[in-house]
């Protein structure tokens, strides 16, 4: 999933890509949903999205809060290994 940190100042972190096959495609985060918590930890930009999931294992689940069109949506993603 790429990402892109708010230029405007605002809370969240912008999806640039979803990549197909991906737990983040599954649950339905399309490309300029607006990520803006982790298990209701706000993130402030790429780098506490991270922090947020970065002790995490996979198999873990974390509940995504998205802005999505002016509508605030909640995703339960399960987490994968990263690919090598």
């Amino acid at each position: 999933m790429g990402l892109e940190d708010r230029r405007d100042g605002g809370q969240g972190v912008i999806v640039t890509d979803v990549e197909p096959g991906t737990p983040a495609e599954e649950v339905g985060v399309v490309q300029g949903d607006l990520i803006v918590a982790i298990d209701g930890s706000v993130t402030d930009g790429s780098s506490a999205l991270i922090a947020a999931i970065r002790d995490k294992q996979p198999g873990d689940s974390v509940t995504v809060a998205i802005v999505r069109d002016s509508e605030s949506i909640e995703l339960d993603v399960v987490l994968t290994a990263r690919p090598s």
